[in-house]
């Protein structure tokens, strides 16, 4: 009897499969994600002020061509405010209408970047969106990116 293997990585064909004998057993239930790291990102003026908005960046999203694993997400200001943290919700859906919060970052007071690991799982199709929530009261921070480590799939 063959042995499954929980997690198979086939660095020929780039892809990581879970419960599977072979590569050649493979089937799209069976992949987990690709193995090269990709990275997504947005930023803003790098002088402009941080303020509290709904959907930065682009109104349509960024969108994920095939199914993705992100695994860490970072978020960065230029320069750091005081007062406050900055806090950053990532929105998960096919349009801004339908989405769901899947994560909620923060810049702690006086600090200029933050990482969450995190494995979240994007479909075809699906759009990310970044809402920035909150931002420090005494000194507004200027200069927001944020960036979105997967492994396509």
């Amino acid at each position: 009897m063959a042995r499954i293997r929980s997690v198979l990585m086939d660095n020929t064909l780039g892809r990581i499969f879970t419960n599977i004998e072979a590569p050649s057993k493979a089937m799209p239930a069976n992949l987990l994600a690709g193995t090269k790291l990709s990275t997504l990102s947005f930023s803003g003026n790098k002088k402009g002020l941080v303020r509290v908005a709904n959907n930065i960046g682009t109104t349509t999203g960024m969108k994920f061509l095939q199914r993705s694993q992100i695994v860490k997400i970072r978020a960065y200001v230029t320069l750091f405010g005081r007062g406050g943290d900055v806090v950053i919700n990532v929105r998960k859906g096919t349009s801004y209408v339908d989405s769901t919060v899947i994560s909620t970052l923060s810049i702690l007071d006086a600090s200029t970047a933050t990482e969450l690991p995190v494995l979240i799982t994007v479909e075809i199709g699906e759009k990310l969106f970044v809402d920035i929530v909150s931002v420090p009261t005494v000194k507004i921070p200027s200069g927001f990116a944020i960036n979105f480590d997967y492994y396509a799939g």
